[in-house]
């Protein structure tokens, strides 16, 4: 179990990435992510704020539960992540249990880190493009830092996850 803490932003171009290599990170990997949401039968994970996904990536997938977030400047919360050998009969073991798909995120994910801070760039089909910091107690007040050098603003950081704002989006 571990907990986890990130901020994440809007940003309108990709200027962030040549600020991160000039701010010396490294580049850890690219990759395309498949996050299938489910909702249990007899409770609202919205409304609890808690979430239940399968993550497919590089053939990989994990089942990860997050629990609901505390009240902090970043988003902090409980993660549990299982890794699964086969995503699809999870995914029908779930169903079958009477839990229900709400939706698919589709992201395309660059990461990076710097200074024992990952950093993710993300294209997240039908919502855009974001970045996503992530990080320890021990390196938080780096982080303020880091946000001020990338030069993002604070009118432009998100607290909704990505389910959250492709769901609002959805209902418009």
């Amino acid at each position: 179990m571990d907990i986890e803490m990130e901020i994440k932003y809007k940003i309108e171009n990709i200027n962030v990435k040549k600020r991160l290599k000039e701010l010396g990170a490294v580049k850890v990997r690219e990759t395309r992510q498949v996050d299938i949401y489910l909702d249990h039968p007899c409770e609202s994970f919205a409304e609890k704020d808690k979430a239940l996904r399968i993550r497919i990536e590089n053939g990989r997938a994990e089942l990860t539960y997050k629990g609901p977030r505390r009240e902090c400047e970043a988003k902090v919360r409980e993660e549990i992540n299982v890794g699964v050998s086969n995503p699809m009969l999870i995914l029908t073991l779930l169903l079958r249990l009477g839990f229900k798909e709400v939706a698919r995120v589709f992201k395309y994910r660059e990461e990076y880190e710097l200074e024992g801070i990952k950093v993710f760039v993300d294209t997240v089909k039908n919502l855009g493009k974001f970045i996503e910091i992530e990080f320890d107690e021990e390196r938080k007040n780096k982080v303020e830092d880091l946000v001020k050098k990338l030069k993002l603003k604070k009118e432009n950081e998100i607290k909704d996850t990505y389910l959250e704002l492709l769901l609002t989006k959805r209902s418009l």
